[in-house]
């Protein structure tokens, strides 16, 4: 799952830099925020492959530093998605609060 997101994410970079060399505008400001979206999505990927890559020399190994490493880049990921989750719904949430603000003051 985490080559297959660190992909994607190079999919995205590459999408980035063509959208930002088609000029100014629109094009620029999408390829600014897929980039942006490539760097985001990029670390959670990273833990998933630095908790499976620890995880695989824990089995082989059985040292518990293994392990203990293996939760904890575990634990990063999971922080990192719970951050991401919080900052979504915050989005979603201001998103419709300002749609509702503007479909209202239309109305008047």
């Amino acid at each position: 799952m985490g080559v297959l997101g660190i992909v994607a994410s190079g999919f995205m970079v590459i999408a980035a830099l063509f959208l930002m060399s088609q000029g100014m505008g629109y094009f620029a400001g999408m390829g600014f925020v897929y980039l942006l979206l490539a760097v985001v999505l990029f670390f959670p990927n990273l833990f998933l492959i630095q908790y499976s890559n620890l995880l695989k020399r824990f089995s082989t190994d059985k040292s518990p530093a293994d392990f203990e490493l293996a939760m904890a880049k575990q634990k990063q990921f999971w922080m990192y998605v719970g951050i991401l989750s919080i900052i979504y719904i915050a989005i979603i949430i201001i998103a419709v609060l300002f749609g509702v603000g503007t479909g209202v003051s239309r109305r008047f």
